[in-house]
């Protein structure tokens, strides 16, 4: 027993009554990360989920240090503008560069915070219900384990598929789980100096990429579940395979919400 402990709050998924699971539906729609840009419902739509744009910019040609200057990254549909950047025997020199591109895609199920409205989301799904904040990471995990045992090697990049089997690849696959609220604030930012980007904050928000939404999206007040395919310790890209899943038993987790 925990003198002090901590507790998720309760989650709220905004659904369209024939996919509500408290009313009959039996499975549920995991979509990816990148499927989200090409969304048909208008307010669902996102075009540049897990995006983002770096711009360097300093007064004069400056010193940094490669530990900094090798955290700049995008892993997909990468391009960069390079203004200034020389090195001189082991020290790199930056004036200036952009770049910009995709993180790794990954499978996304989205709840929101809000148990009334949830912005653009509720205008398009008229019922809701509940998942406990108690039952929040236990959720997480069931959907987790219901994936994992769906991919196969049509999920999977071609070049990890090309020269294995799945069965060869399976040994050095995992799966991780990120349960984030969602930040709504500008894909892109704009670096003076080393100091006011210093590596670990340049790790945390490259980490935090996939949780980062236009402010036009606020009233969503979206909680996302974000599922990793991971190979030899690196989150890889999945192909845009959407899931449809089974869940039952699922209703241990969740409870109607009128």
């Amino acid at each position: 027993m925990k003198i002090f402990g901590t507790q998720r709050p309760n989650l709220y998924k905004f659904s369209a009554p024939e996919y509500d699971i408290t009313n009959g539906c039996n499975t549920i729609r995991i979509g990816t990360l990148w499927g989200f840009r090409k969304e048909e419902n208008d307010y669902l739509r996102d075009e540049g989920e897990g995006q983002f744009e770096y711009s360097v910019k300093f007064p004069k040609m400056t010193p940094v240090s490669k530990e900094w200057i090798s955290e700049f990254e995008v892993r997909a549909d990468a391009t960069s503008f390079v203004e200034g950047m020389i090195l001189k025997g082991d020290q790199v020199f930056v004036e200036g560069f952009k770049l910009a591109g995709s993180e790794v895609n990954g499978w996304v199920y989205c709840t929101s915070a809000s148990p009334s409205a949830a912005g653009n989301v509720s205008e398009a799904h008229s019922n809701k219900w509940i998942i406990n904040g108690e039952q929040v990471d236990s959720f997480g995990k069931y959907l987790a384990s219901l994936l994992w045992e769906s991919v196969d090697a049509s999920d999977l990049p071609s070049q990890l598929t090309e020269q294995r089997s799945l069965q060869q690849l399976s040994r050095e696959l995992s799966m991780q789980i990120e349960i984030k609220p969602v930040s709504y604030e500008d894909r892109r930012i704009e670096i003076g100096s080393e100091l006011e980007f210093p590596v670990q904050k340049l790790r945390e928000l490259k980490n935090h990429i996939p949780f980062i939404k236009p402010k036009k999206f606020k009233s969503e007040q979206e909680v996302r579940f974000a599922f990793w395919l991971v190979h030899n310790d690196r989150k890889i890209s999945i192909n845009d395979n959407a899931k449809i899943i089974s869940l039952r038993p699922i209703d241990r987790f969740i409870g109607a919400f009128k």
